[in-house]
């Protein structure tokens, strides 16, 4: 009868462990989600680079330089964002710094493309003037997108983001 009793007594400890490991896990999860559009354009950003690079190696222009240089740019704050999971508060030093960046490359590609023959800058693009204003419309978005990345950033690190307000409210209620 007495093996019994500890064998109820070691369940509940371990229910109550596995409660405990679940809110632990939750919280992780909202850390790692104050970071969920960021993630995703980031992501968009790696495979747009991508193939800007594909073009410009297969076709050979002299603007695969560039080309490669965004893709690694892109890929190491990628490779830094999904590896920052186990972290609460993760180090994304280089994503930050690529969100500085961008929003000051795109312009001056803007500017290029319109200075230079548009298909030297985008191989997938004629020399026409709608290929250029579906380029300019493509890359005022993009411009958008990283804006908004860098103010997300911004909110994360001054901890004055809504996640990180629920997450206070979370940890308080959980006792965490």
């Amino acid at each position: 009868m007495a093996t019994s009793k500890k064998k109820k007594e070691k369940k509940e400890l371990s229910r109550e462990e596995l409660e405990i490991f679940k809110k632990r896990q939750s919280m992780t999860s909202m850390y790692f989600n104050r970071f969920l559009m960021i993630r995703y354009f980031t992501a968009a950003f790696f495979f747009m680079s991508f193939y800007w690079l594909y073009l410009n190696y297969t076709n050979g222009h002299w603007m695969v330089v560039v080309s490669a240089a965004s893709f690694i740019f892109s890929a190491v704050a990628s490779i830094e964002l999904f590896t920052a999971y186990s972290n609460r508060e993760p180090s994304v030093k280089w994503v930050t710094l690529y969100y500085k960046v961008v929003p000051i490359a795109i312009p001056l590609l803007m500017i290029l493309i319109l200075i230079f023959n548009a298909n030297e800058i985008m191989p997938f693009l004629t020399g026409n003037l709608t290929s250029r204003i579906v380029m300019l419309c493509i890359l005022g978005i993009m411009e958008a997108m990283a804006i908004a990345c860098r103010v997300r950033l911004i909110q994360i690190a001054s901890k004055t983001d809504k996640q990180y307000q629920r997450i206070l409210q979370l940890s308080k209620y959980n006792k965490l």
